[in-house]
């Protein structure tokens, strides 16, 4: 009498339901790969922007002004350029001293980003900004990027490596 019943046995539906759980979790590992690459692109995509625009405004400074007593960095005053900074408060982004561009470290904040032509949207939150060595031409993003099983990731040559 059973036999001739119709339906779904509870071994089909076991099997069904497991494929289905592997099949959402392929999906959601490879959408957590692809928005993190996505965000660290972005990164690197909008430090890039940036250092563009600061070897644009460091080569005009060379070429106006006289760059053989290079002590004093790109000087102040200018709403294009940022706000000076001490070399030591990068410490926690792991800039070193290098001796030779301390003085041209300068932080970008929301303001210097849009007298530069730039969208403040760049930096996600406000207290958020981007230091600018205009001699090296390293940018160190405020932020940082979280890596996966890494440490925070702040400068745009190690933000670069780090996505190769």
């Amino acid at each position: 009498m059973l036999k001739n019943q119709k339906g779904v046995t509870l071994t089909v539906l076991v099997v069904t339901i497991i494929v289905l759980g592997i099949l959402a979790n392929i999906t959601i590992s490879t959408t957590t790969d692809l928005m993190h690459d996505s965000k660290i692109k972005t990164y690197i995509t909008n430090m890039s922007m940036v250092k563009a625009k600061a070897e644009t405004i460091y080569e005009k400074y060379e070429f106006e002004n006289d760059t053989s007593d290079s002590t004093n960095g790109l000087g102040t005053g200018d709403d294009n350029i940022g706000e000076k900074v001490d070399v030591s408060e990068l410490g926690k982004y792991s800039i070193e001293s290098d001796g030779t561009s301390d003085n041209y470290w300068y932080k970008w904040t929301e303001t210097t980003l849009s007298n530069n032509g730039f969208s403040p949207e760049m930096l996600k939150s406000s207290g958020e900004c981007f230091y600018v060595n205009y001699r090296s031409g390293e940018i160190v993003y405020s932020k940082g990027f979280k890596g996966t099983g890494t440490k925070t990731i702040y400068s745009l040559t190690e933000m670069k490596n780090y996505n190769n």
